[in-house]
């Protein structure tokens, strides 16, 4: 994932630093397209919670996003969903 998100990174014209992963590689298992950051939002909570019941540790999941401001609509619905997931 770090690897795929440094790759993105690196073709938008402007200089960084690379991240350096601490795990071994992973794989992207979800990717999308919506109409809005709300139904992305929700499709993206209904994949983690999904994820987790099929026997994914919450450590080994990640939700990359372009911008702080991507992450608002996510945070909230994360938090909606808080009292039907199950954690550990």
């Amino acid at each position: 994932m770090v690897d795929l998100s440094n790759d993105l990174i690196a073709h938008a014209g402007y200089p960084f630093k690379p991240t350096q992963s601490v795990r071994g590689k992973g794989k992207i298992d979800f990717l999308g397209c919506f109409m809005d950051d709300n139904e992305e939002a929700a499709a993206i909570v209904e994949e983690i919670k999904q994820l987790n019941v099929d026997g994914r540790k919450w450590s080994d999941m990640v939700v990359l996003s372009r911008t702080n401001a991507q992450s608002r609509p996510l945070e909230e619905k994360l938090v909606k969903a808080k009292g039907s997931v199950r954690l550990g």
